[in-house]
């Protein structure tokens, strides 16, 4: 099993090591993050697109910049404010 620690993205070509470890089918990924925006990152992984309602979008706004998934920090800017 391979530990990233908080600061893994700090080494630069952070997308290629987040493809990497993704396409690598014999692995177990531990995210110790909160799991509220992941069901929405998920999907936007699988499919390029947010589905669904998203119900804090304050929480995929920092968990996309935290990934540094540049498209889904935008398309998560265009959502309204919903959570409660």
């Amino acid at each position: 099993m391979q530990v990233l620690g908080p600061d893994w993205h700090q080494d630069g070509h952070e997308a290629d090591k987040m493809l990497h470890l993704l396409r690598d089918v014999d692995f177990e990924l531990f995210i110790d993050r909160d799991p509220l925006p992941y069901p929405h990152i998920l999907n936007y992984l699988r499919e390029g697109k947010l589905r669904g309602e998203v119900k804090c979008v304050e929480a995929l706004k920092e968990e996309a910049e935290y990934l540094e998934l540049e498209e889904l920090q935008g398309l998560a800017r265009d959502l309204p404010e919903m959570c409660r």
